[in-house]
């Protein structure tokens, strides 16, 4: 409300009067209250505040009329009459309803409307038609067999329409496989992954649920809940399982065909790693985002090897906030880890808002067993989201990463040479302190090597490495001036052999720039990764 946000007195009267026109007082009247009664700006905004909640009933009342005006083409008053009535309760309806389950499996949430008379309603919290719309539009179509079935039938494949749709913005460059069958000669059984995602070195292996959560499931039913757990989490993580031990044990080119017997052909020989995935339409809330506890509970058994498993709403809010192919790469790369090792509280968007605090990267604290509390953080992305306007000029929360850092993994994003998505997961192991002070070792760096480059045993390089997990890699910052390619080569060989000396890493990223031209954000990369050779 603008008034609420005035500077001073005068602007907080004039917009007060603004916002409520039909007001039978003056700006004036108002004005002489306030010296009378020698009121701050606060306690004047106190006052406006009481005063305007006075109108909620009329703002907030509805009627047959207002919904039909709304509506975005002719509609048949009496039919939507029937829907509203639908999604209505009226006093007393809940006389009789167990209070214990209202926390758990509120009725509101399908009847977000209070009916007050023939054709008027009160709307009390507008965003339940925003949070619970397929719980609302589910209590509407249930009572018709025909069309529930259909609707029932299109879950699913909307659900992997989505996921394709979202995985293919996210990953321009990836090539995508829908619903590959593939045979296991082990089990002598054909099996479907939903999808397949191949980016560089990386393969997404995503499988779709598009189960409901059920009511007693929502109250919190044991039983119920493990049969949820079981088809939401458990059985997608045992797909996604399946086809990952399969492409270990055959490398290369596979020949898939999919549901509609269309040939997939799927090279894997290139794949180092592969990202398991659920997604679902429906969410558990927290519970997805802790195997680990569910485990502890008995719901799913401790040899099974979980996939994270997240809610569509959930990863389309993940590739919204998350910024290039390589961030949102090692969202999924590091979020399986994290919630393997860490112990915390919080759900998925919590998770996000954490990982752009800190890239997952907290050392020693992701393997303590120390309860790291979540909930809330998700809070930052609220202003962005709940936006008033579509150019609200409100930023958009970003992971943490020095402006040097950015500009490199977006040069790499753009150039795509062979196995960039391992260089970016590599940058992204480091959190924003590490890159600082990296960066400021290396203009160091820079400087000596600019004034004393002719000097054979000057110190031409500093290095980043990840002490507590080295297996994340090694940057090492390489400056040189007024050597040709074949010496720049062997000194950038020679410093990823002392980077691996001095920590047992397996993969290292050199960042070389040629002071003389000092290009931005770099002349040259190179890197060391697992098994293979140097390459430049």
């Amino acid at each position: 409300m603008p008034a609420l946000r005035a500077k001073n007195i005068e602007t907080a009267i004039k917009e007060y009067y603004q916002a409520f026109p039909d007001l039978t007082s003056s700006p004036e009247d108002l004005s002489a209250f306030v010296q009378e009664k020698d009121l701050t700006l606060d306690g004047l905004r106190a006052i406006i505040f009481s005063q305007s909640d006075l109108r909620l009933k009329p703002i907030y009342t509805l009627t047959l009329d207002t919904f039909v005006d709304a509506y975005p083409k002719a509609v048949n008053p009496e039919a939507l009459k029937n829907v509203l009535d639908a999604w209505s309760l009226s006093f007393g309806d809940l006389s009789d309803w167990n209070p214990e389950h209202l926390f758990l499996g509120n009725p509101v949430w399908q009847k977000p409307l209070i009916k007050l008379e023939v054709g008027t309603y009160f709307c009390p919290v507008i965003t339940l038609f925003l949070n619970y719309f397929i719980d609302i539009m589910e209590a509407i179509i249930k009572p018709h067999a025909e069309i529930y079935k259909k609707y029932e039938e299109r879950r699913g494949k909307f659900l992997e329409q989505e996921i394709y749709q979202l995985f293919q913005k996210a990953f321009p460059s990836a090539k995508l496989y829908q619903g590959s069958e593939w045979f296991d000669a082990t089990t002598k059984k054909t099996f479907e992954t939903d999808l397949l995602v191949l980016l560089d070195s990386y393969l997404l292996v995503v499988e779709a649920k598009s189960g409901r959560v059920t009511e007693a499931t929502k109250r919190g039913a044991f039983e119920s809940l493990k049969k949820i757990v079981k088809k939401l989490m458990v059985e997608p993580s045992l797909q996604s399982k399946r086809f990952s031990d399969y492409l270990i044990k055959n490398p290369g080119l596979h020949q898939l065909n999919n549901r509609k017997g269309e040939l997939h052909e799927v090279d894997c020989s290139k794949v180092r790693e592969v990202v398991r995935l659920s997604i679902t339409l429906e969410s558990l809330g927290t519970l997805f985002c802790r195997a680990t506890d569910l485990k502890q509970a008995g719901l799913i058994g401790y040899d099974i090897e979980m996939s994270p498993t997240m809610s569509l709403a959930d990863l389309e809010i993940i590739f919204e906030i998350l910024e290039g192919s390589c961030e949102k790469l090692h969202y999924l790369v590091r979020r399986a880890e994290f919630e393997k090792n860490a112990d915390y509280n919080g759900d998925e968007i919590d998770l996000l808002a954490f990982y752009l605090d800190t890239g997952f990267n907290i050392g020693n604290a992701e393997f303590t067993q120390q309860r790291l509390s979540l909930l809330g953080m998700s809070n930052i992305f609220d202003p962005f989201f709940m936006k008033e306007l579509p150019k609200s000029e409100t930023p958009k929360p970003q992971r943490k990463l020095t402006r040097w850092w950015r500009s490199i993994i977006q040069h790499i994003e753009s150039r795509q040479s062979e196995r960039w998505t391992e260089v970016g997961c590599v940058l992204l192991n480091f959190t924003h302190e590490d890159q600082t002070k990296f960066e400021e070792g290396f203009k160091r760096i820079k400087k000596i090597v600019h004034k004393f480059w002719q000097l054979p045993d000057h110190n031409n390089t500093c290095i980043l490495t990840n002490e507590i997990v080295p297996e994340r890699g090694a940057v090492v910052g390489f400056a040189y001036k007024r050597i040709d390619r074949e010496k720049r080569n062997r000194t950038m060989e020679n410093a990823l052999d002392e980077a691996m000396s001095i920590s047992p890493v397996s993969r290292v990223v050199v960042i070389g720039v040629d002071v003389e031209q000092n290009d931005y954000p770099y002349s040259v990369v190179a890197r060391h990764l697992s098994e293979d050779e140097n390459a430049f």
